[in-house]
């Protein structure tokens, strides 16, 4: 396991120091700057041997796997730990942005990224009422277990997934 970090979510003084430059440049001095580090990574690329961009390459995937497991470690379980005095919305792994993004098919307000599913009115909740009614007229059991309270209150007889067990 990863150590924890106590500095995690801060920045630098010379990270800060960069962005604050790069906030301030112009377009063109942004497109100069991005031709001089293409040219610059292209040419140091090129003169890379197979076994020195091999081990490049190995640490890039290394690192890249150390830096999803750290980002999302401090978040692990912690649903189960809920502080009301933490902003959680801050957390740079929490990236749920505004909701406008309007439904194709019902003008639903939705978020950027939000999975495509069935939208509303297509009889999501109709279905599983008609299936779990057949199931118990059949004389067998059937729960309805859904992990918000929303679909607990949608579905006869629905519990929450911690509720049930």
């Amino acid at each position: 396991m990863l150590p924890k970090r106590s500095a995690i979510g801060r920045s630098t003084n010379q990270a800060k120091r960069r962005r604050e430059e790069r906030a301030s440049e112009a377009s063109e001095q942004r497109k100069t700057r991005q031709e001089r580090d293409r040219v610059h990574t292209a040419l140091a690329r090129s003169l890379e041997t197979s076994e020195q961009r091999q081990a490049r390459q190995q640490r890039n995937r290394i690192h890249r796997t150390q830096t999803r497991r750290m980002i999302h470690t401090d978040l692990n379980l912690c649903g189960f730990n809920y502080n009301p005095l933490y902003n959680y919305s801050l957390h740079p792994s929490v990236i749920i942005g505004k909701m406008d993004k309007k439904c194709t098919y019902c003008g639903a307000q939705k978020f950027k990224n939000e999975t495509p599913g069935a939208p509303g009115s297509t009889g999501k909740t109709f279905l599983i009422s008609i299936i779990l009614a057949t199931i118990r007229s059949q004389n067998n059991i059937a729960l309805a277990i859904a992990s918000a309270g929303i679909a607990t209150t949608l579905l006869d007889g629905g519990l929450l997934a911690h509720s049930a067990l």
